[in-house]
């Protein structure tokens, strides 16, 4: 008897030859929808469910951590507002093994001079913590061109604040970031939250700059 594979997230497409852009996944009700996927065949051979892409201009609506349901534009794609429901990005969460952020890739592609990739079982994307945050470990971390691999870096995400990384704070784990911007009385954001901006940072270059999250794995 034949039985189609229910595919749940990008990661079911990953056999063959494919090519990033919008394929067909369902929901953990049996419902279809599309997302964005990307193939990366040079870095690990991992794939990818975009579930969050905005804008510097449209920060103000992406201001909430990844456990409050805030969807935008879930059933049409745009890279500058952009997000799937919670009940959406959970079930992914559960086939998927890494997370990674990414800046502009609608308009650059994949970029590894700003970026941050971590396992799902070192750093559960829908984990909280204080508004102070900690030290989590990473797989890689860029910021600025500065990178560290298999170390550790400073994230906050809250009931009040949306997941991001501190430049400044994750000096004192063991990534060293030179020439942070200050803000007073905060310090740079990378990666989200975005109250204290570096324009050099590629995430927060201009209004028109966009942050990805992604799920996956191998």
């Amino acid at each position: 008897m034949f039985c189609e594979k229910k595919l749940k997230s990008c990661r079911d497409y990953k056999d063959g030859t494919r090519v990033p852009g919008n394929y067909t996944v369902v929901d953990k009700n049996g419902n279809p929808y599309q997302v964005f996927c990307d193939f990366n065949k040079n870095y690990g051979a991992n794939t990818w469910t975009l579930i969050q892409s905005y804008s510097l201009e449209n920060k103000n609506g992406f201001a909430s951590p990844f456990t409050m349901d805030n969807p935008r534009n879930e059933d049409n794609f745009t890279w500058i507002d952009y997000r799937l429901s919670v009940e959406r990005m959970t079930y992914i969460h559960e086939q998927s093994v890494k997370w990674r952020i990414t800046c502009n890739y609608g308009t650059e592609g994949s970029l590894y001079n700003d970026y941050v990739r971590a396992l799902i079982a070192d750093v559960p994307l829908f984990t909280l913590f204080t508004n102070q945050g900690k030290c989590v470990p990473v797989q890689r971390i860029s910021i600025r061109g500065k990178t560290c691999i298999n170390c550790k870096a400073y994230m906050v995400q809250s009931y009040e604040l949306p997941l991001h990384f501190r430049a400044k704070q994750s000096n004192q784990c063991n990534f060293k970031v030179p020439q942070t911007q200050s803000c007073p009385p905060e310090s740079e954001d990378n990666f989200g939250n975005y109250n204290c901006i570096n324009p050099k940072h590629k995430c927060s270059s201009s209004s028109s700059a966009t942050t990805q999250t992604w799920l996956g794995g191998y």
